[in-house]
């Protein structure tokens, strides 16, 4: 996950959740601190020593995600999605992108879980990542989730495709939420 540590000095993850055979994450902030959680990560803060770009790492003990959400009024949607430029995945036990994972990183430019066995999108999951552009690929998706206002790459106009496994396509294609997309 790369970030723009900006004048706060301080990003926040909204929620990871540990694969059932996980006891611990490990998490590399980027600037020289690591920490060990063993439970969900639900709104951990980590301060920065001063402002610039981090490449936060964190070990393959994670099904999924999230750093942005879809209130206007939350701290997620006005301060720290927009820090968020890049995520990158090769996971092993990465499964979803969960409701509002990316939902509103405006400035999110890089996004390649291609060689994560992410099955699954959920409701707004990259909901407006406007900066977001070019092709996407998910050759493990299954399913994907999503209603009129919710649908997982609304507000994502730069992103010209959407590549899904062969074996999967006719499945997602069939979709109600494809259909309506």
């Amino acid at each position: 996950l790369t970030v723009c540590i900006g004048e706060g000095l301080k990003f926040k993850i909204r929620n990871a959740a540990l694969s059932s055979d996980s006891e611990k994450v490990v998490v590399d902030w980027g600037d020289g601190t690591t920490e060990e959680y063993y439970s969900n990560l639900i709104g951990v803060e980590h301060n920065y020593p001063k402002e610039g770009v981090y490449l936060i790492r964190f070990s393959d003990a994670l099904r999924q995600i999230g750093v942005g959400y879809n209130s206007a009024d939350s701290e997620y949607t006005s301060i720290f999605a927009p820090m968020v430029l890049g995520f990158f995945s090769n996971a092993t036990r990465l499964a979803m992108l969960h409701t509002y994972a990316f939902c509103n990183c405006v400035n999110l430019q890089d996004f390649d879980v291609s060689a994560a066995p992410v099955m699954t999108i959920s409701t707004s999951a990259l909901k407006n990542c406007s900066s977001l552009e070019g092709a996407l690929r998910f050759p493990f998706v299954i399913t994907i989730h999503g209603g009129e206002t919710s649908m997982p790459f609304m507000g994502c106009g730069k992103v010209t495709e959407l590549h899904f496994g062969e074996a999967n396509e006719e499945i997602i294609t069939t979709l109600p939420v494809w259909e309506a997309s």
